[in-house]
């Protein structure tokens, strides 16, 4: 269908996109003739009004002046109508187009169809010139001169094939051949024997015709584009390379026989239909350009395969194949069994052999009996018997399926093998398995593998040292194992697993594999982390990788296309603004002179289909009209009654709908007819009325009413069709759309702002992602057709023992069944195209993906996992992930726009001339006082205190705020004027007794402002919430634990009872007094008041009535455990956690709006399933829930099915019962036979006659005896419902008469009845059943046949039989649990009373639950996330550093990850070493030694995954303990070359602590593994061998170290620990809260013995409860312990006949009940409760939807601060370039190596992030300044100012410079520029950044700076000293050596003064900025005063020439 469709959606988009070209051209070339003149004409404008002015400064004539203005006047006319002329031109061109483009799109289509042909004329009309005008390529780009070095352009044929391939017919032409295509490959048949099926058929014909058209297809563009040499050829286009690989594939698999497997290449060939609509493309470059940012995602992955896998396989290798066994050790099958030789228990097959048993005894066993009943039976060792080798196998007991170890082993009963096994008996009681006297077989626990420590064979006998059980490949083979699938034996499959565990599918199941065979704590701790990081960290960290990448390919685009898009956005708002005046004149002629039919079918065309939505009907009816009537309809539509009336009917009926139920509808039929037609008839004068008032078109032009129209006439259809049917029974085929009425209810929404933009912004984007559907289904067909050539007519498996079936048995194990499938095939599969497209939209949901995994890999092999890989991964981790990141991008869009209208459209609604003319005094003044206002109301900014406020306020003129006043709010608006007035009324006493001068009270506020009194109270929290764990339902309630927990929880309500009446005492209860709030007026006061009130009361009615058994209210209790909230408190003032509490709260609104929107859909969906599927969901099953054979056929009458049954005359007696229990059960007539003496022969009149089965659970039944026996279960009994009324109810005439009258029209029963015996008969039973509703429950149909024929009638967990199960089964499945079985049962089911029949139904099943996954699930639920996420933003954002600029923020970020890090250098003052140490130094510290390192890790790495089992043997074990050997020798050597280089400071790297810490532990392994090999018999040892393992791979984690793009996904996560804590810690809360709940509530309920609730998972314990609530916290099941938990006692006493109890109640002795002596029952009774779903759908909603939710947020969180945070990139350039000019690591250099360092890293990192070496900012020399050698500050003056202030560096006295004061320049030099990652900033930005961080550096030295600012001084002081301290420490051991060196030879030159003047000088730097100022303010004063003695000797100079001496020598 979809196939079919494709070609239909894409030319129409073609079309679309043709004439939306068109319109566009046009009206651009419109508006831009009307922008051109416009604005001359504007331009004209103002010199108008300038020449009056001008004028009238010169000319003071009153007359010219007047003519002036006159002159103006008739200008400004006309202009004005010169515009209105164009506006309106503008407008009929415009209406013109669009209706010419709309006819010739309508003609295409109808063309298309088949329906007109085109004509030339048509065929060139304009549209598709333009569209050809805007694809057209010029030449010379397109196309080579040459292609394929043949073809020129001008030969013909080079013509031609441009000319066709550049066509749009051409590419239409492709298309639909693909998809034609496509089909063919769909409709295959692959089941055996189905050669000649109409599909095989038309695939064969039709292949080579498709080859070759499409290698024609190929030939032609080949021939157009050339082939791969221009840019523009062939091959350069990606998307047709797949087109070219698969015409390749075709034509070898044509040509070439042994290419055959080629033709499996051709279904991908669809793919090229992703380049034909855009949208997709664009999704799909989307994808593309997300690959490369999933490199890192894909190294993170393979390091925790990695990880996780070896770790796995180091641990639990060959552990999963520990299983019960019938014998004590193997049995050992060898024609030499006689011989001394022979290991084991040796047998034959004709022998007496001795064997010698586990308790020493030597039994005689004949080889025969043990032959036959084990080796002949298995063919394995059948073959190996006859080929004469020897066969190890250890029997296993099948009856246990579980893995063990862990797990002990169950002996059971021998007579359930049978009689045919007695043979097998007889043989075990041979080998000691069962005892002479017994009938019990004991088990006992075994592996097959010699390498097991604890249950290997050598363990059962020594003899068989090295011995490997020749069968333990099949051993594992079974559903309940995973067909040995999923274990830990070699690294492939260890793989496997974890990478299904990050799935979170089936892992909980593997999860108890391992811990049945190994240990349950270590096995939960294992998977947890797995869990936590795999699951919730990768793929989350998927998810944000790839809205990263949509996101910028969206901006991108953006940026690509601003001004299109800025052209587009202004031609829409002219365009609109032409719509409305043309709306406006086409009215205002209407009204004047009526227009013509032409215009006004425009006019319609326009208003339905361009302008819809855009016209306001409350304005038109607030209008008066000419005619009466009108004016009456107006009236009442805008009458406030008719709209609450309207609503109120919406409302009833929505009701009314719901209230249709299974088996009885809530209503009766008449009743419910008549209430349908008042509404539909109330409806349609709604549906009258509007279109009266508003007319016709503006209904039809808006949504809504347009979609309330469309349900009135489909409602009155429906009417129609009823009321002219003949038979009353049938209903019109549009009944089921009764259920889109409830679509009304949106209407409710406009009541609700917040409800509105919600509803808006979520229909707009569920519109909006058409796109991303289309790709969707897309990808899964592309899949569907893959999985189809690959596993097509391959899932055949034996329905006994789900083996596969081998080809030649198909025909005979696999016989057609229901369907058209053979039996034997599972329900996912891939042999249609339909089942296929379903199994893969299942897998990428991810439910149940891995059983579809393993039986492809049984059917095709271990190959095919690559397949569920690359669906999974590509399917589920890309592709939907991608949907929620356009999900989140497009609604959180929508909804900022549509929040952000009423701000902008508001004040445009509202303007007037009036209020524009005062809104300079009155609007903005009163704007500014609001906005003041609230900004010192908000927090931190209104207290006086603050400094913003202080600044805000001085900041304004005179020192007040816009409003006039002073910034203070007012008296009267202050909180306490509140208290006043309570005060006035109530007193200041607190309690009404204690006044503020009252010891007491004086004497309880100090207590309780102690911080010591919270504190105290809060481990006393803490104490009684731990206690209450200990508190168990099936502990002895009159035990000593129970005792002690009594009390303690009385001390404990004690102490909290004080606590409460000093608070009360202190504050007061509820009136406060003072500034305090009351007791009560506190949310965690009322909280706590509420949990001690409960436990006071639960305290004093245990104690005073300690029979009551704690009555109701000791449930209660429970709720203490939210007492544990009140912590958070304490750490309130933790940023992040404020964030997460604050998120939460903020984000209830949002979720509640978004629950009331998802609930619509979810009854809307639930009305369609309880029309469609109520009471189809019931199977006919046994006791143990299997399906039930029953005999449809049986015909007891002629022609009718029915089964014949025999009713005794009294009632019959049941084995363990009492004769009043008696009564008339029905059994089945033997065939052939009559009924025995005493009963007599019924049989059903008709098949929809009803039987009953009786109930024991309802009122009635329950007071008969039979009901209440206690010691029997009550069974599945079948009756005359005649005899069941008789027997359980009695006879009211009122009753009987609604009865009457019921069954006389009934719903289902006696519609088959003929003659008046069968009705009256018929009629009868249903009033029997009637009167004793209930108690008797009526069967008919097949129902009857299989309650008639032994069978169970059962419904199902989720069904929808009435709207609430409806609603629950539909919240259930939207978490993609168990969605796939209530599909199946839809897909099954037949109607009520019908047994289901395999895909009965199978296309509208299957896609209807698909549609409600895609909205319910992945639309509704997904919403939660970007909702959580967008809080957690916006919380963020207010939780942010407000106090400083963006530039000091970033700086202050900069200085704290500087601050933080205390050790930049290993080792410092490398010079001081000794010769041979520094050598040493150099070879740790060189890139050669790192990388070997490296390699050597990646080795050991391989080395340690190269296990598998059975285990290696001989050479090749010896060769690995070689290699892992050179390996600890390698480590060993690089620990001791690093401590001998390093000494002490080796340990100051946290790397060489965790490399210390790896090599320790593996000389721990070492040792214990050497001692456990020389005692194999020491268990302990073996296990904690296996433990300690797990530090082998631990060196892993170096590699971090190198793989930055690893390293930076690890930041990432390292930074989200802090706040996934805070998120664990609510969590961890609530999960404490729900497992004590839990345990309370249901750790009596009884084992089903069917679902998942049993021995593993259940509440009975604290630690199985918390396991459980994990477990279900990622839907693991979630829902099936849900429905065990909420069966009644008729489901266990009837259909599962067990007993249960409500309550349950212990009889004797506690001793009997605890037989293990765990201090618990062994075995509750207790029945389920309805609570269990209340408890899991709450549980789901708050952990799964809100704090999971949450963690994603903040992963998102901390990748976008891995991503962003450059910091420790810029600090580790710094490191490395800074070793370069110190080499000896003194951290020290001098001045002008010190900016030679800084220029050099700053270039670095600018050239790095893209920016020039032009970017940079200023030089460091200064240009103007000269050189004067003679000046000792000459160096000085000579530096740029601004480059020197922007450094802001410090120097120390002697010159030098430290290594942190550079560091700090290059951060700062780059903060001025802009940061590494963004653009070059100009000069001005660049200096206002440097005076930012000048002033934070001002406000650092403030003694009353801000906390976070004096923080950073701190940190800065702190590592200042710190590196100090650590220089001197260094420095003073080495010359401590040194000194001891010299003093030998008598030479001491070493001086301690020194060292301690250069510490101390090194906190006396001084300003480089200030020396460089003050050198250049003196170089000035120099020069200036050179130039004035320069001046003067030139003065001197002249007056001596004219001296006496010149004169006289002249």
């Amino acid at each position: 269908m979809l196939i079919i469709a494709m070609p239909f959606a894409i030319v129409g988009t073609k079309f679309s996109e043709a004439a939306a070209a068109v319109a566009e051209e046009d009206l651009d070339s419109l508006l831009e003739e009307d922008t051109v003149e416009g604005s001359h004409s504007f331009r004209a404008m103002p010199s108008l009004h300038s020449r009056p002015t001008t004028s009238l400064s010169f000319v003071h004539s009153e007359s010219i002046e007047n003519q002036l203005k006159s002159l103006l006047d008739k200008l400004r006319e006309q202009v004005a109508d010169t515009h209105d002329l164009k506006r309106e031109i503008a407008k009929l061109q415009s209406l013109r187009d669009n209706l010419w483009t709309s006819v010739e799109h309508s003609m295409a289509v109808l063309a298309f169809e088949g329906t007109i042909s085109f004509s030339s004329q048509m065929i060139e009309g304009p549209w598709i010139k333009t569209a050809q005008a805007k694809r057209r390529i010029p030449e010379e780009f397109k196309y080579t001169e040459k292609s394929l070095g043949i073809f020129h352009k001008s030969y013909l044929v080079r013509r031609l094939a441009i000319a066709i391939a550049s066509h749009w017919v051409f590419e239409m032409f492709v298309l639909l051949l693909i998809i034609a295509n496509s089909f063919t490959l769909a409709v295959q048949n692959y089941y055996p024997g189905q050669e000649k099926h109409w599909g095989n058929v038309l695939q064969e014909e039709s292949e080579n015709w498709f080859t070759g058209i499409f290698a024609v297809e190929c030939a032609i563009k080949i021939v157009a584009y050339g082939f791969v040499a221009h840019p523009k050829a062939y091959l350069r286009d990606p998307w047709n390379w797949v087109d070219f690989v698969v015409v390749v594939a075709g034509i070898l698999s044509l040509w070439i026989p042994a290419f055959s497997f080629l033709k499996s290449v051709r279904v991908i060939r669809p793919l090229r239909s992703l380049s034909a609509v855009p949208g997709i493309r664009h999704l799909f470059s989307t994808i593309i350009l997300s690959l490369p940012g999933l490199k890192d995602v894909v190294l993170l992955a393979l390091f925790l395969l990695v990880m996780f896998g070896v770790l796995g396989l180091q641990i639990w290798s060959g552990m999963l194949h520990r299983s019960c066994r019938l014998t004590s050790q193997p049995l050992h099958f060898s024609p030499n069994a006689l011989n001394t030789s022979c290991k084991g228990w040796c047998f034959d097959n004709q022998t007496m052999v001795n064997v010698t048993l586990s308790d020493n005894q030597v039994s005689l066993v004949d080889s025969t009996h043990v032959f036959d009943s084990f080796c002949r039976t298995k063919k394995e060792c059948l073959n190996a018997w006859e080929s004469g080798q020897e066969y190890y196998m250890w029997p296993l007991d099948t009856n246990q399926e579980r893995f063990c170890g862990q797990y002990q082993c169950v002996s059971f009963s021998a007579s359930t093998l049978g009689d045919e096994d007695s043979a097998k008996i007889d043989a075990l009681q041979a080998l000691g398995s069962k005892d002479l006297n017994g009938d019990e077989l004991k088990t006992y626990c075994g592996s097959a593998f010699d390498s097991d420590p604890e249950y290997s064979p050598k363990v059962a006998n020594a003899e068989l040292v090295g011995i490997d059980l020749n069968d333990w490949f099949t051993e594992v083979d079974g559903e309940s194992r995973n067909f040995g699938i999923t274990n830990f034996d070699n690294v492939g499959v260890a793989f496997l697993v974890v990478f299904q565990c990050v799935t979170l599918e089936g892992w909980s199941d593997i999860m108890q594999m391992v811990q049945d065979a190994t240990s349950d704590i270590f096995g939960f701790v294992y998977f947890m982390f797995l869990i936590l990081i795999g699951s919730f960290f990768l793929i989350n960290v998927i998810l944000a990788i790839i809205w990263d990448a949509f996101c910028d390919v969206e901006e991108k685009l953006k940026k690509r296309k601003a001004e299109e898009e800025f052209e587009l956005h202004r031609e829409t708002l002219r365009q609109r603004q032409c719509q409305e005046d043309q709306g406006r004149v086409r009215r205002s002629s209407l009204r004047q002179s009526g227009v013509q039919a032409a215009g006004f079918a425009k006019s319609i065309l326009w208003s339905l289909v361009f302008n819809r939505d855009k016209t306001d009907s409350n304005e038109i009816l607030s209008q008066r009209s000419g005619y009466c009537i009108v004016n009456l309809a107006r009236k009442i539509a805008s009458h406030s009654f008719f709209n609450v009336g309207v609503m109120s009917l919406i409302i009833i009926n929505v009701v009314v709908l719901s209230m249709d139920t299974y088996p009885q509808s809530l209503l009766d039929a008449t009743l419910a007819t008549v209430l349908n037609y008042i509404f539909n008839f109330a409806f349609v004068i709604e549906f009258i009325i509007l279109h009266l008032s508003i007319g016709p078109l503006v209904y039809w032009s808006d949504n809504a009413m347009a979609f309330d129209g469309v349900i009135v006439i489909i409602s009155t259809y429906e009417i129609i069709s009823d009321l002219l049917s003949s038979s009353s029974g049938d209903t019109s085929a549009l009944s089921a759309l009764r259920a889109f009425r409830m679509l009304r209810i949106f209407k409710l929404a406009k009541k609700f702002p917040s409800m509105k933009i919600l509803l808006r912004a979520g229909m707009t984007t569920l519109l909006s992602m058409g796109d991303f559907v289309a790709l969707l289904l897309l990808v899964i067909c592309v899949l569907a057709l893959v999985a189809q050539s690959f596993f097509g007519g391959r899932f055949m498996f034996d329905l006994d023992d789900s083996s596969l079936v081998p080809k030649e048995d198909i025909a005979a194990k696999c016989p057609m069944g229901d369907g058209d499938k053979p039996i034997c095939v599972p329900r996912a599969h891939f042999d249609t195209f339909l089942w296929s497209f379903i199994t893969i939209f299942q897998m990428l949901t991810g439910e149940n993906w891995n059983t579809v995994m393993y039986d492809g890999m049984r059917s095709s092999g271990w190959a095919y996992f690559f397949f569920f890989l690359f669906v999974i991964i590509f399917g589920n981790f890309i592709i939907l992930n991608l949907f929620l990141a356009i999900l989140m991008t497009n609604f959180d869009n929508q909804r900022n726009q549509l929040t952000s209208e009423p701000e902008i459209d508001a004040p445009m609604m509202q303007e007037s001339p009036d209020s524009a003319s005062g809104s300079g005094v009155d609007g903005k003044g009163e704007g500014a006082k609001k906005a003041w206002q609230e900004a010192a109301d908000a927090p931190g900014l209104g207290t006086s205190g603050d400094k913003l406020g202080d600044k805000v306020a001085a900041s304004s003129p005179l020192g007040i705020v816009p409003d006039g006043s002073s910034g203070q709010i007012d008296e009267a608006e202050k909180p306490s004027s509140r208290k006043f007035k309570e005060e006035e009324y109530f007193g200041t006493r607190s309690c009404f007794v204690f006044s503020d001068d009252n010891a007491v009270r004086r004497a309880c506020k100090q207590l309780v402002q102690n911080p010591r009194f919270d504190h105290t109270i809060m481990v006393l929290i803490g104490m009684s919430s731990l206690m209450m764990a200990l508190e168990n339902p099936l502990q002895d309630q009159n035990g000593t634990l129970s005792t002690v927990l009594e009390v303690i929880s009385g001390c404990f309500t004690a102490v909290f009872f004080v606590e409460l009446v000093i608070k009360m005492i202190a504050m007061g209860v509820l009136c406060g007094h003072g500034d305090e709030p009351a007791y009560l007026r506190s949310f965690e006061n009322a909280l706590d008041f509420v949990i001690v009130l409960v436990s006071l009361i639960d305290t004093v009615q245990t104690w005073a009535l300690p029979d009551g058994g704690g009555g109701v209210i000791s449930v209660f209790k429970i709720f203490r455990v939210v007492r544990m909230l009140r912590p958070l408190r304490l750490i309130s003032r933790n940023k992040n956690l404020k964030i997460v509490i604050k998120t939460i709260l903020s984000s209830l609104p949002e979720l509640r709006d978004l629950l009331l929107f998802s609930s619509l859909f979810f009854l809307i969906f639930g009305l369609l399933g309880v029309s469609n599927y109520k009471g189809g969901f019931y199977s006919c099953k046994d006791s143990s829930l299997e399906d039930y054979s029953f005999d449809g056929n049986v015909q007891a009458r002629p022609g009718i099915n029915v089964t014949s049954m025999c009713i005794p005359d009294a009632g019959v007696l049941l084995p363990g019962r009492p004769p009043d229990e008696s009564l008339r059960f029905m059994q089945q007539q033997a065939s052939n036979t009559s009924c025995e003496t005493g009963w007599q022969s019924w049989s059903r009149p008709t098949t929809d006659t009803p039987v009953c089965e009786v109930h024991c659970d309802a009122d009635k039944a329950g007071k008969h005896p039979f009901c209440q026996n206690s010691t029997v279960p009550w069974g599945y009994h079948v009756m005359r419902c005649s005899d069941c009324k008789d027997a359980f109810c009695s006879d009211d005439e009122s009753s009987r008469s609604d009865c009457q009258s019921r069954c006389s029209d009934h719903e289902y029963f006696c519609k088959k009845a003929k003659t008046d015996s069968e009705k009256s008969e018929c009629r009868e039973q249903c009033e029997a059943a009637c009167m004793c509703e209930g108690s008797c429950r009526e069967q008919m149909e097949d129902a009857a046949l299989c309650v008639e024929q032994g069978g169970k009638w059962v419904n199902m967990n989720q069904n929808f039989n009435n709207l609430l199960v409806a609603t629950i089964s539909l919240v259930e499945i939207c978490t993609t649990e168990g969605w796939v079985d209530v599909m199946l049962a839809a897909v099954d089911s037949r109607g009520p009373y019908l047994q289901p029949k395999r895909d009965h139904n199978e296309v509208t099943g299957t896609l209807t639950f698909v549609a409600f996954m895609l909205i319910g699930s992945f639309f509704v639920l997904n919403l939660c996330v970007g909702v959580i996420i967008d809080n957690y933003n916006k919380q963020k954002e207010e939780m942010a550093y407000v106090l400083v600029t963006d530039t000091q923020a970033e700086w202050m970020a900069y200085q704290k990850a500087l601050y933080i890090k205390k050790t930049f250098f290993v080792q410092v003052n490398v010079d001081a070493l000794g010769p041979s140490r520094q050598h040493r130094f150099r070879i740790i510290t060189s890139a050669a030694f790192e990388n070997f390192i490296m390699v050597c890790i990646v080795m050991n790495t391989i080395l340690l995954s190269m296990v598998w089992q059975p285990r290696a043997t001989g050479a090749l074990q010896e060769w690995m303990d070689a290699c892992n050997l050179f390996f600890v020798i390698v480590f060993h050597l690089e620990c001791l070359l690093k401590l001998s280089a390093l000494h002490w400071n080796y340990f100051r790297e946290y790397w060489n602590v965790f490399d210390f810490f790896c090599i320790a532990t593996s000389d721990i392994v070492n040792v214990v593994e050497a001692a456990a090999s020389s005692s194999p018999s020491n268990v302990k040892l073996a296990f904690l061998v296996s433990a300690l393992r797990i530090f082998r791979i631990a060196r892993l984690f170096r590699l971090v170290r190198f793989l930055k793009g690893l390293n930076k996904l690890i930041l990432a996560f390292v930074l989200s620990v802090p706040k996934l804590m805070n998120v664990g810690l609510l969590m961890l809360l609530l999960l404490y809260l729900y497992a004590v709940l839990g345990m309370s509530l249901f750790a009596k309920v009884a084992y089903t013995g069917t679902g998942i609730y049993g021995p593993t998972t259940n509440f009975r314990t604290f630690y199985r409860s918390m396991v459980l609530l994990i477990r279900s916290m990622t839907g693991e099941g979630f829902n099936e312990i849900m429905h065990d938990l909420s069966k009644g006692d008729f489901y266990y006493q009837s259909i599962l006949d067990i007993k249960c109890e409500v309550p349950m109640k212990l009889q004797g002795d506690f001793s009997t009940h605890d037989l293990d002596n765990d201090g618990l029952v062994d075995n509750p009774t207790e029945c389920g409760t309805v609570l269990a779903y209340v408890y899991f759908i709450s549980y789901t909603v708050f952990v799964s939807f809100v704090i999971l939710n949450l963690f994603i947020a903040v992963i998102f969180e901390g990748f976008e601060e891995s991503s962003t945070n450059e910091t420790k990139d810029v600090i580790n350039k710094c490191v490395e370039n800074w070793q370069r000019y110190d080499p000896y690591n003194t951290m020290n250099i001098r001045l002008t190596k010190a900016l030679d360092f800084i220029d050099e890293t700053v270039g670095e990192l600018l050239l790095d992030s893209g920016k020039g070496k032009g970017e940079m900012q200023e030089t460091r020399w200064d240009p103007k300044s000269t050189t004067d050698m003679n000046a000792s500050d000459a160096l000085w003056s000579m530096y740029n100012l601004q480059y020197v202030r922007t450094l802001g560096l410090k120097i120390k006295p002697d010159g030098n410079v430290r290594f942190v004061q550079a560091v700090k320049a290059v951060i700062r030099r780059v903060l001025v520029a802009g940061g590494p990652d963004r653009v070059p900033l100009p000069t001005a930005d660049r200096r206002r950044r440097a005076l930012d961080m000048e002033a934070l550096e001002a406000m650092m030295n403030e003694p009353d700076a801000d906390e976070e600012v004096a923080e950073l001084k701190k940190m800065e002081n702190k590592q200042g000293t710190h590196i100090e301290s650590f220089l001197r420490r260094d420095y003073m051991s080495t010359k401590n050596i040194l000194l001891r060196g010299t003093m030998m030879l008598g030479n001491s030159i070493l001086a301690e003064p020194a060292l301690d003047g250069d510490i101390s000088v090194a906190l006396r730097e001084f300003s480089m900025l200030e020396k460089v100022a003050a050198a250049k303010i003196q170089r000035r004063a120099k020069e200036s005063m050179q130039r004035r003695r320069a001046k003067d000797a030139d003065a001197d100079v002249k007056s001596a020439a004219f001296g006496p001496i010149n004169r006289a020598a002249g």
